[in-house]
């Protein structure tokens, strides 16, 4: 009788230990939690990077060598979620926040980017940015009117300050398929960008033009794509009418050869990046009543790579209520840490109701192998009902 007392303490003890230790808000220094069953669940605390009261998302990375950059884009209208409003409009503008940690984004000031005409109309707030030159660039299409967008640039010398225009890099983009990505590899600025097909372009001098001639990338029909720089290799990685591709850049050729490709149903937002030594594609399927983060690893990119099946990064609903969880981003810090950035709807005070879309991120301290959820009760739920993924 002693020892089921002790049993029950210890017991009880460890639950509450769980619960207050990923509490949300907190950020414990290794907050993985194992909880067993049929199945087990691991379960870490997203940290939420933006919380303004309109919409915010279409999130993008990059670090200077002293500070990280967080673009994205604030809608100037839209202050409800999917469930009750519409986000799908073309009225966001770009604004970034800076810190020398990633962790610091979360506290960092949220700053326009300022002085430049075009900042305005952004086609859905998707954003882009890169450091090029010794200066960091941001990137997104804008809306000029009727069915047409255009990519425009900015960069700044001086951490802020001062904001710099490119005029459109790239012109007549319809709506719909106005999807883009910029990254630089081989002293060149790359973009990438759906028009119908998708097509590539490139340029040691984006101040001033020099582009090169669009290179077409397979025969598809619009979708979202991302960049991917593997050490001295570039890869395209897009999802298009219902199909995943991952492409590899041929500089002998000239062209973009494909890799591997699947065809999952309803997968959209696809992004490639590593996490350690392991090859991570993660996207954000739509089946019609929820969406949430999945993805496939591997230690090869090859045409085997889609053939291991994917795992959960979050279920993306709770109960009756849609979280959103989309567009979602790898980023690898200065220290060797791997993150999944993404926009979602989740409310952190009542994880069973939505609220507008705001930036946030995971960081990668469970298996990249096994399923992964978002929040402790989630999980205890998720076992004691018998669900899981």
């Amino acid at each position: 009788m002693a020892k089921l007392k002790v049993w029950k303490f210890f017991s009880v003890w460890m639950v509450l230990v769980l619960v207050v230790g990923l509490g949300v808000g907190l950020a414990p220094a290794k907050p993985v939690v194992a909880i067993g069953g049929p199945s087990t669940i691991e379960v870490s605390q997203p940290v939420q990077l933006t919380g303004e009261a309109h919409y915010e998302r279409g999130q993008s990375i990059v670090y200077d060598g002293v500070n990280y950059w967080l673009f994205y884009g604030r809608s100037a209208s839209c202050t409800q979620p999917y469930a009750t409003g519409n986000p799908d409009i073309n009225d966001y503008v770009v604004y970034y926040k800076k810190a020398a940690t990633v962790a610091g984004l979360t506290a960092a000031t949220p700053t326009l980017v300022s002085g430049v005409p075009h900042n305005s109309n952004g086609y859905l707030g998707e954003t882009g940015a890169s450091y090029f030159g010794g200066e960091v660039w941001a990137f997104a299409t804008i809306d000029v009117g009727g069915a047409n967008a255009d990519i425009y640039g900015w960069w700044t010398a001086d951490g802020g300050t001062t904001w710099n225009e490119v005029e459109p890099i790239i012109t007549g983009l319809s709506d719909g398929q106005a999807h883009h990505d910029e990254i630089a590899f081989n002293c060149e600025l790359w973009v990438v960008e759906g028009s119908g097909n998708f097509t590539t372009m490139h340029s040691a001098t984006p101040k001033t033009g020099g582009w090169s001639t669009p290179l077409s990338v397979g025969a598809l029909t619009g979708g979202l794509v991302h960049f991917f720089v593997d050490g001295t290799d570039l890869y395209l990685v897009i999802n298009s009418d219902s199909m995943n591709y991952i492409y590899k850049y041929n500089p002998t050729a000239v062209a973009w050869d494909l890799v591997d490709s699947n065809a999952p149903p309803n997968k959209y937002d696809p992004t490639l990046f590593k996490v350690d030594s392991t090859y991570v594609f993660a996207q954000a399927p739509w089946d019609g009543t929820k969406q949430y983060i999945l993805a496939w690893s591997g230690a090869t990119l090859d045409a085997n790579f889609f053939d291991t099946g994917y795992n959960m990064v979050t279920e993306g609903a709770y109960g009756s209520n849609p979280w959103v969880d989309m567009w979602p981003i790898g980023f690898t810090d200065q220290n060797g840490d791997s993150y999944l950035f993404f926009t979602s709807e989740r409310n952190p005070s009542n994880p069973s109701s939505e609220i507008v879309g705001n930036i946030w991120y995971l960081k990668y301290d469970w298996d990249v192998t096994r399923d992964h959820y978002t929040y402790i009760q989630e999980a205890v739920n998720a076992v004691s009902v018998g669900r899981y993924h």
